[in-house]
């Protein structure tokens, strides 16, 4: 006998010299078939490859006799085992077994003999596992100039950076380098691969060719489901929505609360951190400490997209998770680098996946990151697409939420009538849903009367002293939201020239804000500044105007800092008015 169910060498092997050449035989000789030699790393990372490259290399040239036992049950390994040493013992010599894939040392146990054959085994299992055999080597990713000798063995005209880039992109994953090697070297250039997006290139590695590494692929996430059922649709959550980072800090105190499901199926911030840490540890994702999460490894996600119908069903619903967790509490969005890329992948998930109104609301409000940088036409695009998907009929939180966002892009573009068009939407749609006004349908209302004066002061002046009247019947005299429409008529009244009334107005309004806000308030401070330019407007007040103006600028210059632009508004028409009251030369 000289082989026993040795697979084929790979004909594309490359690198990991060091290991093959020095480490693997000089642990074999020291443990001495006492103990076996464990190669561990993810599913897909290069052991199995490199205990079948090692058994090739050395039988027969140092081996009398190999044999390759493949996994299966814990018994049939056993007796596999039990046959080979039988074998190994008629022919005498030094003898190597490969064991791919054992999950635990238990198998191993009371089969190891001193001076029996040297024992080499793979395994995708955590290193903890095998915490109790000393020789356990962890297998890494090529090296960068490795990954790039491979890839232009298929094509050796490839330029060295642009072949650095595509390595790096395929993370230096062997048999996806072969994959795309062999790909370049038949109908695709490097420059059309690094093109493509994160769909398309998922999909180049999932047709497969030879090798192909979907299989593999499949076996790495096989590997989590049995224990991680949770990291497992995890990945293919995040294969779903295409995210290259996601910055887990932002995730809220539950990660799916759709009112539909069941406690059961509501998922827990915790339980989340632990599934990204169960990857992390599989080296599947880098879970950072500033708590950004980066999927490693791309190759290996790619059979995600493969899924069967319930396997997507699942990551459908994570994925709308992740949507409504990643959501903000506040309005103010002002993303960081990576927050905004994650946001846009999140954003580029089909609208037909999102099937919760909570889900559907958060992805309306993620579209903010487009108005946040003044992408208008984007954000109609964007709105205008959810709008076509989902319908506009049910008098569901994010339709009006579609008008209210539509509303502020078309505000941007300068586009005012069809602004005003949505704010009235958001505002009959959010009056219907609660069969009367509530507060969000009277802030809709401001919304109408604001644009409507951009346009007709005087028109917008009827809609914000109706509107003043039904918030301080509904909210009270004192609420911020009345105060505010109070002080937008003083602004009003001065636009239609009525400067007197509008300095009338302005002063009740300050005086309440005063007292119910507080004196270094934003809105107390923007009524201030307005009774000054009332006052001014009069033409017979421009010294009680600049006691205004003077108080406006010491408090704004207080409140928010002396180069902020409304201390500098306030500043400037201290200094006109100033110079308004100087004496002219004859």
């Amino acid at each position: 006998m000289t082989r026993v169910g040795v697979p084929a060498r790979p004909s594309d092997f490359i690198g990991q010299d060091h290991l093959l050449e020095e480490e693997i035989p000089h642990r074999l000789r020291s443990v001495d078939g006492r103990q076996a030699l464990v190669l561990q790393g993810v599913r897909g990372s290069g052991a199995t490859t490199v205990a079948l490259e090692y058994l090739h290399r050395t039988h027969p040239r140092h081996y009398a006799a190999a044999a390759w036992i493949a996994p299966g049950r814990r018994d049939e390994v056993r007796r596999e085992i039990r046959l080979a040493l039988d074998r190994f013992r008629e022919i005498g010599g030094p003898a190597l077994i490969v064991l791919d894939g054992v999950p635990h040392p238990e198998w191993l146990s009371g089969l190891l003999r001193p001076s029996g054959p040297h024992v080499l085994v793979t395994t995708s299992e955590d290193a903890t596992v095998w915490a109790e055999v000393e020789h356990v080597r962890n297998v890494e990713a090529l090296t960068s100039r490795e990954a790039v000798h491979l890839l232009r063995r298929f094509a050796p005209g490839l330029a060295a950076p642009v072949a650095e880039e595509l390595a790096e992109r395929l993370d230096h994953w062997p048999e996806a380098l072969s994959h795309i090697g062999q790909q370049l070297s038949r109908t695709l250039s490097a420059d059309q691969v690094l093109d493509m997006s994160r769909q398309e290139f998922c999909e180049l590695l999932r047709r497969g060719g030879t090798p192909n590494p979907v299989g593999r692929v499949e076996n790495a996430i096989a590997a989590l489901s049995g224990q991680w059922p949770l990291a497992q649709d995890l990945l293919r959550a995040l294969a779903l929505i295409g995210a290259p980072a996601f910055p887990t800090r932002r995730l809220g105190p539950v990660v799916h609360r759709p009112h539909s499901l069941t406690g059961r199926d509501s998922l827990s911030i915790t339980l989340v951190i632990d599934a990204l840490v169960a990857l992390s540890r599989r080296g599947l994702v880098r879970y950072e400490d500033n708590g950004v999460v980066v999927p490693l490894n791309l190759p290996r996600l790619v059979a995600l997209l493969t899924m069967d119908a319930s396997a997507r069903t699942r990551a459908e619903r994570l994925a709308e998770g992740l949507i409504v967790a990643f959501s903000r509490e506040d309005d103010a969005l002002s993303p960081g680098p990576s927050e905004d890329r994650t946001t846009e992948h999140i954003l580029a998930l089909a609208p037909h996946r999102v099937i919760t109104p909570e889900g559907r609301s958060a992805m309306v409000k993620l579209v903010g990151v487009h108005l946040a940088a003044c992408r208008y036409e984007d954000a109609i695009e964007q709105l205008s697409r959810f709008r076509a998907v989902w319908g506009d009929q049910g008098g569901e939180p994010w339709q009006a939420q579609i008008d209210r966002l539509l509303a502020c892009a078309f505000e941007g573009t300068g586009d005012l009538y069809r602004a005003l068009d949505h704010a009235e939407r958001a505002r009959a749609q959010e009056t219907k849903r609660h069969q009367g006004p509530n507060r969000i349908a009277l802030t809709d209302a401001f919304e109408v009367s604001r644009i409507t004066g951009m346009k007709d002061p005087r028109a917008a002046l009827l809609l914000a002293e109706g509107l003043s009247d039904q918030q301080a019947a509904l909210l009270g005299e004192n609420d911020r939201d009345t105060l505010r429409t109070h002080g937008f008529v003083a602004d009003l009244l001065l636009r239609t020239q009525r400067p007197q009334a509008a300095a009338e107005q302005a002063r009740a309004v300050w005086h309440a804000q005063h007292l119910a806000l507080g004196e270094e308030d934003r809105e107390t401070l923007a009524t201030l500044h307005l009774l000054g330019m009332a006052l001014e407007a009069t033409g017979h007040s421009a010294r009680e105007a600049l006691r205004c103006y003077r108080e406006a600028r010491r408090l704004r210059s207080r409140a928010l800092g002396r180069d902020h632009r409304d201390t500098k508004v306030s500043a400037d028409a201290c200094r006109r008015v100033q110079n308004s009251l100087k004496p002219r030369a004859v």
